[in-house]
């Protein structure tokens, strides 16, 4: 961006004039100068317009009239009556002088506002994070000014090379610091150790569980308040965790140490404080803009608009990324419910499948009891019934029976036959196990038949 322009032109007489105009940012003023074509020698054009055009300094001739106007307040650039062979180019150089103004402006409250942060921080005698967030949101505001061109590289230059410096000097104030509270995080960190060591020690020794679990609540309490440096509080944590699942194992078994929700459960409660986390930063975008709609209404100044147009546009922008973003996750998030309704359904089936497969496994283990005991019944009948058999045989062996004793032992069998014939009708017993007792007991009078046949061969 050029701040200086050369021109031939014409004054109110038409005679030809050299016009020299250039823009003082120091001032915020644009200066004109017209030489009359008497003494615009060739010499000192070419000066003009290869030297001081470029920002370097020319001697003016005496003879010339000047011009200045404050770049806010000027209308035109060149006296009334007077014209250029570009008047376009004029009005172009105002628009971007303008521009350039407002621009340094900005800078110079930038600057301003730097050196009160920086006088903070360098009157600090220990670190603070508001001191640190304070900078650098300040350098966040930078920046996107510079995104959005309203800055310049040489206002960008300037700005982060004392950015810089603070942010190096909060970083020693820091280290420090972390010294010191790394030291007292160890101390701390060893107190837990060693409250931690005895609770294990009890447990050991088989002391009351209950009592323990307490003091383990108790124990965490104090070390979600405490303030302990990133890895002493991971290494105690997992100290906590490891004793709270072997408490809970001893008390109430391996079911103790199982997650109770699914995977899909878990990212599904996890995205749902996600979801209102992002709403909650979307709402408070809103509220941010709306603030900033009924300010600009209020703006005293052209500077201070622009800034919060600049500054609404850039809500505007974070609340249309957060809002794609929160699309995305709702989209999730039905994908989620979905899933967890299928694999509720299936825990359902299953749960089903199990309870009958349970009654199958009953039933079963029922009629093996029966079919055992009704087995064991028909065992206990059979020895019985050929006790009595073996018995019978030896009663018939001892004696020795007549003519007369055969016509008793058949009237016997028949007597047997119908007394068998009663107990079954009167008993209910099956036809096969009657047939058993009808082959046992006809075994036994053959046998008996037999003796008394051997006994009256030996009388002969």
């Amino acid at each position: 961006m050029k701040k200086r322009l050369v021109l031939w032109g014409e004054n109110p007489e038409k005679e030809r004039v050299l016009v020299a105009i250039g823009y003082d940012g120091s001032e915020s003023a644009v200066k004109t100068y017209i030489f009359p074509e008497s003494v615009a020698t060739e010499e000192f054009v070419n000066q003009m317009m290869n030297l001081w055009r470029e920002g370097n300094e020319v001697p003016f001739p005496d003879l010339k009239d000047e011009m200045e106007v404050k770049i806010t307040e000027a209308d035109n650039l060149i006296p009334e009556g007077y014209s250029t062979e570009r008047d376009d180019l004029i009005d172009k150089a105002k628009a971007e002088w303008v521009y350039l103004f407002m621009s340094e402006k900005l800078a110079s409250v930038y600057k301003g506002e730097l050196e009160e942060i920086g006088d903070k921080i360098e009157n600090a005698r220990r670190f603070e994070q508001t001191h640190w967030d304070e900078l650098k949101n300040f350098w966040e505001k930078v920046q996107e000014q510079i995104r959005e061109k309203n800055l310049f590289h040489t206002h960008y230059k300037s700005l982060r090379e004392s950015v810089n410096s603070h942010f190096d000097r909060l970083k020693e104030l820091r280290k420090e610091l972390d010294e010191i509270l790394r030291k007292d995080s160890e101390s701390k960190r060893d107190e837990f150790y060693a409250e931690l060591s005895e609770i294990e020690k009890k447990i050991e020794e088989g002391m009351g569980l209950k009592p323990l679990f307490e003091d383990l609540k108790d124990i965490q309490r104090r070390f979600k308040n405490s303030k302990l440096v990133r890895d002493h509080r991971n290494k105690v944590f997992k100290r906590i965790d490891g004793l709270f699942k072997v408490v809970k194992k001893k008390r109430f078994g391996e079911k103790a140490t199982k997650p109770g929700a699914s995977r899909t459960q878990r990212r599904y409660d996890g995205l749902i404080n996600a979801i209102k986390k992002m709403e909650k930063s979307v709402d408070r975008d809103k509220k941010e803009l709306d603030f900033q709609d009924k300010r600009i209404e209020s703006t005293a100044g052209q500077l201070e608009s622009q800034i919060r147009k600049a500054k609404i546009k850039m809500i505007e922008e974070r609340m249309r990324s957060k809002q794609v973003k929160l699309d995305e996750m709702l989209g999730i998030k039905e994908q989620l419910e979905d899933r967890l309704k299928v694999e509720k359904e299936k825990e359902e089936q299953k749960k089903r499948q199990a309870e009958v497969e349970k009654r199958k496994e009953e039933a079963k283990k029922k009629i093996e009891e029966e079919m055992k005991a009704k087995k064991e019944q028909l065992k206990e009948e059979e020895d019985k019934i050929k006790k009595a058999a073996e018995s019978l045989g030896a009663d018939a062996k001892q004696s020795k029976p007549s003519t007369k004793q055969d016509t008793k032992i058949e009237d016997a069998k028949e007597k047997k036959a119908g007394d068998k014939t009663s107990a079954e009708k009167s008993s209910g017993k099956p036809k096969s196990e009657s047939a058993e007792m009808d082959k046992i007991i006809a075994s036994a009078a053959a046998l008996a038949e037999t003796i008394k046949q051997g006994d009256t061969s030996e009388e002969e």
